[in-house]
């Protein structure tokens, strides 16, 4: 992980008499931002058994600065399984929780993030059977960032929070930087996007629309 100081000296070359407290609230809320759009931080849950009568299956983050957004892959014994929501099974039958269960679930719901919920439930214990990617974002309290922001994409993160910053009420607003800046984030950030996507970390594969519990 980056010590959020790593980025500082490339903001304040634009804003040198801005204090570091005021940056690192910018550079947070853009590395969040960045991390909901390309889906580009990912962490790999330890497999899991999946239990017998056990439908439901918390997640976790990569470490207490991270903060889950959404699965990004389940698997069950290797197989893909897909997300629904609530309404669209309910569309098929509003008894769909007293469905027989099965070996392997083909579907999921997500109810609250950080879990997950299999549907139908599972009816037989499928050794590390679970295997789950989640996409991440920094938590609001954190002091450091994915090293891959700094090593990969500092621009993105750095015109993303310039443009903050010049887009924020106080001294360091400006209409012009603000726009200059905007362009310039948009531009990369696409390009991250195009990139992400064929490292195949995008957000048009989930097959639902998720909640984005901010």
């Amino acid at each position: 992980m980056t010590d959020l100081s790593e980025f500082h000296e490339f903001i304040q070359t634009e804003v040198p008499t801005c204090p570091g407290q005021k940056i690192d609230q910018q550079l947070i809320l853009t590395a969040r931002e960045i991390c909901q759009k390309t889906s580009a931080w990912t962490y790999d849950n330890p497999a899991v058994d999946v239990v017998a009568d056990q439908p439901v299956y918390t997640l976790t983050s990569e470490s207490g600065d991270a903060e889950i957004i959404r699965p990004k892959t389940v698997l069950i014994s290797g197989e893909e399984v897909y997300p629904k929501t609530k309404s669209k099974l309910d569309s098929y039958s509003s008894n769909w929780r007293n469905n027989s269960k099965v070996i392997n679930p083909k579907q999921y719901i997500v109810e609250t993030v950080g879990s997950i919920e299999l549907v139908p439930g599972p009816s037989e214990l499928i050794t590390t059977g679970l295997e789950v990617t989640v996409i991440q974002r920094p938590t609001m309290t954190t002091k450091v960032l994915p090293d891959f922001l700094l090593e990969m994409y500092s621009e993105v993160v750095i015109f993303g929070t310039l443009w903050r910053l010049f887009s924020s009420k106080g001294k360091w607003k400006s209409v012009s930087m603000s726009k200059y800046y905007g362009d310039l984030y948009k531009e990369v950030r696409a390009s991250m996007r195009i990139q992400e996507a064929e490292r195949g970390n995008t957000t048009s594969q989930s097959r639902v629309k998720f909640n984005s519990f901010i």
